[in-house]
Parts: C-alpha cells; structure tokens; sequence
C-alpha cells in the first residue's frame, strides 16, 4: 500500500495474558467488535475455530492472497506440527506486514515465541508495524514463555487469572504493579481482570459479565 502511516503513527500493541477460562478471548472479542476493523487477520490456535463468527477461515494461501484486497476479516487455522507452524507463522507474518493498515490477532503466542527467541518476521511486527498501520493483539496463557519484543513494546496489558508464579511475577513486572496490586493479580479470580495503559500509567480492574439467558418455561 502507498499511504501507509509512517514513523508518527501511534502503535496499539495489546498483551492478552491468562490462563485457560479465565475470560481472555471474550475480553478479546468485544475489543474487535467495539473497533468492528475493516482489516482483520487472525492466527488461531485452537481446534474449534474460535472466530468463525468474526472471521472467514482460509488457507494460508488464500489467506494471504485475501489480505491483499481493501477489505477483508480472515483467520488461519494454525498446525499442530511445530515444524509447520513456524514455517506458517513467518508466512502469516510477513503477509500482516506487507499488507498494513490492519488489526493482528495472534492466539496462543506460547507456541510460536519463547523469552530468548522472537522469529524475525515476527519482531518486525511489533517493533516497527506501526509504521505500516497495524494494531495487534496477542494472547497467552503463559505470559513467562513469550518474547520480550512483544512485551517490552506493548502499549496495554490485559491479565486475567494466572495458573503460576512465574507467570504472576511475568505480568507484576511488565505492568508495573506494586506490592498491594501484586497479590490481587496472584489471587485473581476467574473472569475478573487487571488493565495497565502503559502510555497513561492508568491501571484498570473489571470483570467479564455474559448475558443472561432466559430459562425455558417449565413445562
């Protein structure tokens, strides 16, 4: 694209940290519903299709054919073999990169990062990505086992309750908690959730709440 954004872009690189049932993706989800993107591509790594409501399900091919087009809310399905998902993953990558002005989901980022290692093509979406006009979002159940260039170029962190120390301490560091907010965020319950706005400092606390359903009629 000719009119991409440029160094004064302002990035949105969000962390979406917690452990499985603890209300990350429905958090997720009413983000992307909220912004409603034009432009959307979503890595998942999951064996139900988690945004087939939100996203059209492609090939890698296609999906990376589709990205080229003015519109389009799309999703791959990651491969269970790791040997394939790295392979699949720097493809995906590269065609968020070359596409720009759009919004990155990528779930799971345990399985395609680690602390010491962060994949090239990768590194480049958040370190620089905000040049080509991209948003992106990345989830974790274990925030301890993710690169540091994600983390240390997040401008928000999402944490709901986490399973492990480590992850605990992970999270107390990137979101600058303190003694007091360190133990809340230890003893977390499910579905409620701690926000830091690293830009404005502002730290955020809330719970995910779903609709009631109405209860069939007793017959």
């Amino acid at each position: 694209m000719n009119d991409l954004p440029g160094v004064a872009a302002r990035p949105r690189i969000v962390a979406v940290m917690g452990s499985t049932g603890c209300g990350k993706s429905a958090w997720l989800k009413r983000e992307l519903d909220a912004a409603n993107p034009k432009r959307l591509l979503i890595w998942d790594y999951s064996p139900v299709l988690e945004y087939e409501d939100r996203a059209t399900y492609l090939s890698l091919t296609d999906m990376i054919r589709a990205s080229s087009g003015a519109t389009f809310r799309v999703a791959y399905a990651a491969p269970i073999d790791a040997g394939r998902r790295r392979q699949a993953f720097e493809l995906f990558c590269r065609a968020a990169l070359r596409a720009g002005r759009c919004t990155v989901v990528v779930e799971e980022l345990r399985y395609v990062t680690t602390p010491s290692r962060s994949p090239d093509s990768w590194a480049a979406l958040v370190m620089v990505g905000r040049k080509a006009g991209l948003q992106i979002y990345g989830t974790s159940q274990r925030p301890s086992h993710v690169d540091k260039d994600f983390l240390g170029n997040c401008t928000q962190l999402h944490c709901g309750q986490l399973g492990y120390d480590a992850d605990v301490e992970t999270m107390s560091r990137e979101m600058r908690l303190s003694a007091e907010e360190r133990e809340k965020l230890l003893h977390l319950p499910p579905l409620q959730w701690m926000h830091r706005d690293r830009e404005s400092g502002q730290l955020l606390h809330g719970k995910i709440d779903f609709p009631k359903r109405n209860k069939a009629p007793a017959i």
